[in-house]
C-alpha cells in the first residue's frame, strides 16, 4: 500500500474522515483510534493511523499528539 501522501483521497480514507464526522456528530466527541477500526471493520490499528495520516496532510483533521479523542474535522 503506497502511504505518500495524496492531493486526492482514496475511497477507504473518505470513509475514515465520514466515519469520523458521523461519530463525533451523534456522540459529541471523536471517535478512539479502536472505535475507527470497528466501525470500518479494520482490525490493524496501523491501518487507521495511515489513512487518518493521509487527512492531517491533506489539512482535513488535525488532532493534538498523545492525547485520545482530539480529533478536529477542518473540512
Amino acid at each position: 500500500m503506497n502511504c505518500l501522501p495524496t492531493k486526492k483521497p482514496t475511497v477507504t480514507t473518505m470513509q475514515v474522515f465520514t466515519a469520523i464526522k458521523e461519530f463525533n456528530k451523534k456522540h459529541g466527541f471523536s471517535p478512539s483510534i479502536r472505535e475507527l477500526g470497528s466501525i470500518l471493520g479494520v482490525s490493524s490499528p496501523g491501518s487507521v493511523h495511515l489513512h487518518l495520516d493521509r487527512l492531517r496532510k491533506m489539512g482535513w483533521i488535525s488532532s493534538e499528539p498523545h492525547k485520545a479523542r482530539s480529533i478536529r474535522i477542518h473540512r
